[in-house]
């Protein structure tokens, strides 16, 4: 039962009664003192800064706050317990800080908080999720000023009061869960400042661009109608799902192993009935929002008749939790918390139980996870969960037989049992009506508009950053909606950190690819102009180009490549913010596009010197009032591009790399790229 424990004790939610409670310093056992997790040893504070700092005491408590660098101030704890104090910062420096917070009872003791620069990474992981990825697939440099304050994932439908999440260090075991765009970043950034650097990491994966807003900075009134009325039906649909929940019955946490084994491993179980969702993906980020606990999973695949009475083998990719896998009724193999290796399960299938049942495989898995580690993480590598023959079966099939049958897509699934602090609340079968009914009611969905916001972001409200690292909209669906959400975002960031000018960078990246799609069809262009749109017409926001970088294989860039995006950011960051470098470290930048007779130039910034490399195929376009595009040629000068076609003699609209996938041609003297561009043109005046 190790595992099992493990596994949901790394849960940053504990379900109780069915109701999410979060897990931080603001609440507390009545009288005691505590800090809420953002002040606590291992901590980087920005310097010269003012910061809000909450905790807990007995009512009516004066909690003293008091610094080695001089800094002491009081207040006394309200009614609710909650105190509250401004921490002033001083300049960087590379000591170990003491911060002390006591009552006349009790007192607790910080003698690791580091004076630094602080960023906020938020939106979509700038990466796929690195956890139980091999350390040697990576360069991991361990770093005491270089450290990582993990928001804990989730959502709410309101504000909360504090942040939850742990401060950790750079190291190898950090990779997991943080990833290596965010390693390589804080790293150039340390190097090269050579004082202590924290990352705030608010990364959610698969939620869209309109749950990091903050809702009032919406201003139409028949949206904000519409927000608000949906979580007035979500409130009412979750105190039904507690209720019901409460009348359920129990079983140890010890027990979860064979939760409804007998049920669902026997031919009167109707899995057609159950939902889907796609594979790989994890459970918490759309099909059961805030559910930790008990998941069976269900695919039926046609097997050839070659395979008829041949030894098998299923890959699964990673799974994030621990359980068992069935292939025709029958187990084949567990997999636990260490199954996270870089190609994931493999479970070899015996030659007796491919019985050809109906000339298919039917494939079960029982998993016991939480709400952002649940589910199907894929293969690191980009390769397809698949079925397949064992090589030396394959071998004697001849070369021209299929030896793989993919079982990636849609999978059915059934939560039968909720994890609480210390057991089971079971669901009844084949009545599930938590299936029916409250699946998308135990916690806020990802997609209502500031759900995320809510928890990850606008309780850092008083706290103090440099700038924000925002990767949003590769996931989007809507890049209409996408064009809306970009400025609220911003915004609504600003706000949070009283500062309207503060810095935000995008590494502008197409849309995710699901495993098997034609990029063509992904609309990551929409995304990237979108980006390009906003950095053009939002003060102090950039673009980091990427486009030399994509890798549209799978959902999956390769590290060295995730590595070259971090340097890339922080490459941006130290010339835009701090001064360390020239123009030309920002990359080539898209100003504005004007006609003059039969062409087109497009004005840059921070070119120092534009290359059009002509032995790869045009991404230049251009097209008339008819918006018909075709391509054209392209002459770089020192701080722009003629651009033209003989196909168009009067050019209204130019764009460069629209196409997912397309390999860049433009870069500047440093060998930075440019960013995808999409401009209207206008007409130059005489």
């Amino acid at each position: 039962m190790c595992k099992v424990f493990n596994a949901f004790a790394a849960a940053s939610l504990l379900v109780f009664w069915g109701v999410a409670v979060l897990l931080t310093a603001c609440h507390s056992e009545e009288g005691s003192l505590t800090v809420e997790p953002f002040l606590s040893d291992g901590a980087v504070l920005q310097q010269r800064s003012s910061l809000r700092i909450k905790g807990t005491a007995a009512p009516g408590s004066l909690v003293m706050v008091s610094s080695d660098w001089d800094f002491s101030m009081s207040a006394t704890a309200g009614m609710d317990s909650v105190w509250e104090v401004v921490l002033t910062t001083p300049q960087a420096d590379l000591r170990r800080h003491r911060v002390v917070v006591e009552t006349t009872k009790s007192s607790i003791v910080f003698t690791d908080v580091r004076i630094g620069e602080v960023w906020l990474a938020i939106g979509q992981a700038l990466e796929p999720d690195a956890t139980g990825l091999s350390c040697s697939a990576a360069v991991v440099v361990s770093d005491s000023l270089a450290r990582f304050f993990e928001i804990d994932k989730g959502s709410s439908d309101e504000p909360l009061r504090c942040v939850s999440g742990r401060w950790r260090m750079s190291s190898p075991s950090s990779f997991n869960g943080v990833g290596q765009i965010s390693l390589s970043f804080i790293a150039h950034l340390r190097d090269s400042l050579k004082i202590p650097v924290g990352i705030l990491v608010a990364t959610c994966p698969d939620a869209p661009g309109k749950s990091w807003i903050d809702v009032n900075e919406i201003s139409d009134g028949d949206m904000m109608t519409a927000v608000n009325g949906r979580y007035d039906t979500w409130r009412t649909s979750h105190a039904n799902c507690v209720e019901w929940l409460r009348r359920q019955s129990c079983i140890p946490l010890n027990k979860v192993d064979g939760v409804y084994d007998e049920y669902m491993c026997v031919s009167h179980a109707d899995f057609s009935v159950w939902p889907s969702l796609e594979v790989p993906g994890l459970w918490g980020t759309s099909a059961l929002p805030g559910f930790d606990g008990v998941v069976w999973f269900f695919k039926s695949v046609s097997i050839p008749k070659s395979w008829f009475g041949r030894r098998l083998r299923i890959l699964t990719g990673r799974m994030g939790g621990t359980g068992m896998v069935y292939a025709n009724q029958t187990p084949v193999g567990e997999f636990g918390l260490d199954n996270l290796g870089r190609n994931g399960c493999v479970f070899d299938v015996l030659a007796s139980l491919n019985n050809m049942r109906h000339g298919r495989l039917d494939i079960a898995v029982r998993m016991s996870g939480t709400a952002w580690s649940g589910g199907f993480y894929g293969n690191a590598d980009g390769s397809p969960l698949r079925v397949e023959l064992l090589p030396d079966e394959a071998g004697s099939l001849g070369a021209k037989s299929d030896t793989s049958v993919s079982i990636g897509g849609q999978w059915n699934y059934c939560a039968v049992a909720l994890a609480e602090a210390d057991s089971l609340r079971m669901f009844p079968m084949p009545e599930n009506e938590f299936m029916r009914s409250y699946r998308q009611s135990l916690a806020v969905p990802c997609d209502f508009c500031g759900a995320v916001a809510n928890k990850m972001v606008l309780p850092l409200a008083g706290k103090a950053v440099s700038g924000v690292l925002c990767n949003v909209g590769e996931t989007e669906d809507d890049v209409e909606a996408l064009k809306f959400y970009m400025p609220l975002i911003i915004r609504s960031v600003r706000h949070v950190f009283d500062n309207s000018r503060l810095p935000f960078f995008f590494p502008q990246r197409g849309r995710v690819v699901p495993n098997g799609s034609d990029p063509s069809t992904m609309f990551g262009n929409g995304v990237r102009e979108t980006q390009m749109t906003v950095a053009n017409e939002e003060p102090g926001v950039s673009i980091v180009s990427t486009l030399d970088l994509e890798k549209y294989e799978g959902r999956v860039v390769d590290y060295a490549r995730q590595q070259e995006v971090g340097r890339r950011l922080a490459r941006s960051v130290l010339a835009s913010v701090y001064g360390m470098g020239g123009a030309d470290d920002l990359g080539p930048v898209p100003t504005g596009a004007v006609s003059w007779r039969q062409v087109v130039n497009v004005q840059f910034k921070g070119a120092g010197g534009l290359r059009v490399d002509t032995d790869i195929p045009t991404a230049f376009e251009v097209a008339g009032a008819d918006s018909v595009f075709y391509p054209a040629r392209a002459l770089a000068g020192e701080n722009s591009l003629t651009v033209f076609s003989h196909m168009v003699p009067d050019p209204r609209f130019v764009r460069y790399a629209h196409h997912d996938g397309m390999k860049p041609s433009l870069w500047n003297a440093c060998g930075l790229p440019a960013p995808s561009f999409f401009f209207r043109v206008s007409d130059e005046k005489n």
